[in-house]
């Protein structure tokens, strides 16, 4: 859902969703 969200806004570029989704995951998971 995380992912769905980040990609529906624009104006981000694939760099920072990936880096967004990943440091949300590391988080979420610890």
């Amino acid at each position: 859902m995380l992912v769905v969200t980040t990609d529906s806004i624009p104006g981000k570029t694939i760099t920072e969703v990936k880096g967004f989704v990943q440091g949300s995951t590391v988080e979420a998971c610890w």
